[in-house]
């Protein structure tokens, strides 16, 4: 069943590029783009809110062990359940394929 992601080679670029920074913005641009939201207001509120404590965040340090690469996004997309809801960022696997 996961015979598409079975593959042993590791991906190095995509969309032609290699810079793993240049990747993660073309991963967020490609998100963001195709998600809209039903409610505006909740949107900009919930925005207002995060930017609020936002400042105050610490969160982890960041470690080698802690980068995302392609190799981890294949293995976590590869754990992903069909016929899910999306997430809170409008994501599902079938945005994926």
């Amino acid at each position: 069943m996961h015979s598409k992601f079975d593959n042993k080679s590791k991906y190095t670029q995509v969309d032609g590029c290699v810079d793993p920074d240049v990747i993660a913005d073309k991963f967020s641009s490609f998100f963001k783009n195709i998600f809209t939201c039903n409610n505006p207001y909740r949107a900009e509120t919930l925005k207002n809110e995060f930017a609020m404590h936002y400042p105050n965040y610490r969160g982890l340090p960041v470690k080698d062990e802690h980068r995302f690469d392609i190799e981890l996004i294949r293995k976590i997309i590869g754990k992903l359940e069909h016929g899910k809801a999306q997430d809170i960022n409008g994501l599902c696997i079938e945005n994926l394929y």
